[in-house]
């Protein structure tokens, strides 16, 4: 079980990560208030961003499938 929960914490950490580096989130912290001790930070997620970035991935899978599957033809031919 504690196993399973490690491996789900170092995914979630780098899905964050990759995030972060892949700019789907940014994190922003406006002017500090001087009369406080409040700061504020905001935290933005670019979803259009992630959405792009998925189908580049699908289009690059699809390709690399039909590479392989175009292979195959030609070594069965063979």
């Amino acid at each position: 079980m504690r196993s399973r929960l490690k491996l789900v914490i170092v995914l979630l950490l780098c899905l964050v990560g990759i995030g972060f580096w892949r700019g789907w989130f940014s994190v922003s912290s406006p002017k500090p208030d001087t009369e406080g001790n409040k700061v504020n930070v905001n935290m933005s997620v670019d979803k259009g961003k992630i959405k792009s970035d998925i189908k580049k991935a699908e289009r690059k899978v699809e390709k690399g499938v039909s590479e392989l599957e175009g292979k195959t033809k030609t070594d069965e031919a063979k």
